[in-house]
């Protein structure tokens, strides 16, 4: 069974300003449940329109989404546009990782898939929580091609 989660949650530990404001993504884990924090959730492929070549090869151009939670304690000094800025540069950053070819790869060309990030918006969280999650949208677009066997 190929393992997509760790390449992505390890991917994600090296974004170098989640510590800065006080996201521990040390603790980032795989849940199936959108109510646990620092956590990478799947959110499913759809379903590809199959590509046909000359010799009955099918090619599937496929995109897998995710979500990625992230908890932080309250702290009124730091402000909405602080965390604004946090999540727009991790979209900026996933772009930048996607251009350098340093993204987890899926698929079987490597060399095309793309990864990006989006969406970066507060989940959850009230006056009376003392910890807000916050969540981004990954998406990463991959090639699956299977052959065609042919029989003499």
């Amino acid at each position: 069974m190929k393992d997509i989660v760790t390449p992505i949650i390890s991917f994600f530990q090296d974004f170098p300003y989640f510590e800065e404001i006080g996201f521990n993504v040390g603790e980032l884990r795989f849940v199936n449940s959108i109510s646990e924090a620092n956590a990478l959730e799947y959110r499913g492929t759809p379903q590809p329109t199959p590509r046909y070549d000359i010799l009955g090869n099918v090619y599937l151009e496929k995109q897998a989404n995710f979500v990625l939670l992230l908890s932080r304690m309250k702290d009124d000094d730091i402000k909405s546009t602080t965390i604004s800025n946090l999540l727009f540069n991790l979209e900026e950053w996933v772009e930048e990782q996607n251009f350098l070819g340093l993204c987890p790869k899926l698929g079987d060309e490597p060399e095309t898939e793309r990864m990006w990030a989006d969406n970066g918006r507060w989940y959850s969280g009230t006056e009376d929580e003392a910890i807000d999650i916050y969540q981004v949208q990954i998406h990463i677009k991959y090639l699956k091609k299977y052959e065609t066997v042919v029989s003499a």
